[in-house]
């Protein structure tokens, strides 16, 4: 393996097509450049990663992957985010997304950012990212299809939308409400040829950067610093394999957060051996322990680390099929009954009276008085995730007397 390719919507695998010497990988997550620079290779290419949900790349990762001798690029997406801030220490940022980043004219990490489908839709993009829309309104004022006032205008408001409901139909809405009828017409003609996908042109030439790396390794100026931290993200690391592979255990890890007394038994455990196993091979202290412990709980929890080593006790302790028989049942019933997940108008269900469900009459206990921290703490990403899991729960255990 010579170099490595993270990429998704912004140069799916299916306009890519078979690069010689390249590696082709899905958008990066928390771990997976880790996992990558261990196969050594000549580069690693980052072009989309992770931004909600799942945990993003850590600069560290980078770091160590550069440590290595590994020439390490970025550059339309995450690649250009991440470039910049590590620029200073050799990591190789290509083309204008990253220029304008590293220029100061964007600054927000959502001008990359959009909705997409999962590899088998070949991300299929639901949404346009602001840099696109940027970069496809300049080219439309040089034309003089737009006036800057109005290219202004229309970036503040997308600006204003949050990046899911970014689009030009819904441009071309905003438009409407201060520009012509024939003024309107004209841009969305100009769109069918004129649009602008910068995010795909800067990946390409990314690639073509990394076809042309030095035969040499790279050499850093900076002295890696091993940390605590570091150690356990290692030991964690090695456990989890690429995102593809973690998919799998997600339901079922929803599936063992729903008995909330066993999760955290589990997750203790996780823990202690995480930290037993990142303690540069000694045995730590009790008070080394807990200071650790206390450092790493909430950082693993939120870069779900401690996930693998979780699941593989699981299945050590002989609790796994039950779980996979359960959550695949679920997920039976709701497709069959619902067609998706239910939603709380589907079930004219209110989150108190869900939350009251769960807590007062499953779990015999009062509602927590910080239910965000709650959901933290049983390992879900957000409240919202916490909700949609206990809208399953809610409809499967109701709809089937004897789960």
């Amino acid at each position: 393996m010579n170099n490595v390719l993270f990429s998704g919507p912004s140069l799916p695998p299916q306009q890519i097509g078979e690069i010689p010497g390249f590696c082709c990988l899905p958008p990066a997550a928390q771990g997976d450049i880790y996992r990558a620079a261990l196969k050594r290779p000549h580069c690693i290419g980052i072009v989309d990663g992770y931004f909600q949900g799942t945990p993003a790349v850590w600069h560290k990762e980078i770091l160590w992957a550069m440590q290595q001798g590994i020439h390490v690029y970025g550059s339309a997406s995450m690649g250009a985010l991440r470039a910049v801030e590590l620029a200073p220490f050799g990591m190789r940022g290509v083309g204008r997304i990253f220029q304008a980043y590293q220029d100061g004219r964007l600054i927000d990490d959502d001008e990359v950012a959009l909705i997409h489908g999962p590899v088998d839709s070949g991300y299929l993009c639901a949404s346009e990212a602001l840099v696109n829309i940027r970069f496809t309104l300049e080219n439309a004022v040089q034309a003089e299809i737009l006036t800057q006032l109005h290219s202004d205008r229309l970036i503040a408001q997308m600006k204003a939308i949050f990046y899911p409901g970014r689009s030009y139909p819904a441009l071309l809405k905003h438009a409407a409400e201060f520009m012509t009828s024939g003024e309107v017409d004209e841009l969305a003609h100009w769109f069918k040829s004129g649009t602008v996908d910068q995010k795909r042109a800067d990946a390409l030439a990314m690639i073509a950067e990394m076809h042309n790396a030095p035969d040499t390794p790279f050499f850093p100026a900076y002295q890696f610093e091993h940390t605590t931290s570091w150690d356990v993200f290692v030991v964690a690391a090695g456990e989890a394999g690429f995102i593809e592979e973690r998919e799998a255990f997600a339901p079922l890890l929803t599936e063992l957060r729903l008995d909330p007394a066993r999760y955290q038994q589990l997750r203790q455990s996780a823990l202690s051996e995480l930290l037993r196993s990142g303690a540069c091979g000694q045995e730590p202290n009790q008070a080394q322990f807990n200071a650790m412990a206390a450092q790493a709980s909430d950082q693993l929890i939120g870069q779900s680390l401690l996930n693998p080593v979780l699941m593989r006790q699981l299945a050590a302790s002989g609790g796994l099929p039950e779980l996979e028989q359960r959550a695949a049942a679920k997920r039976q019933y709701i497709d069959r009954t619902y067609g998706s997940s239910p939603k709380f108008g589907d079930l004219m269900l209110t989150p108190e009276q869900l939350f009251n469900w769960f807590f007062q009459l499953r779990l015999q206990q009062p509602v927590p008085s910080d239910l965000e921290f709650c959901a933290r703490q049983l390992g879900f990403q957000s409240l919202g995730s916490f909700c949609r899991a206990l809208l399953d729960e809610l409809v499967y255990t109701e709809g089937n007397s004897g789960s």
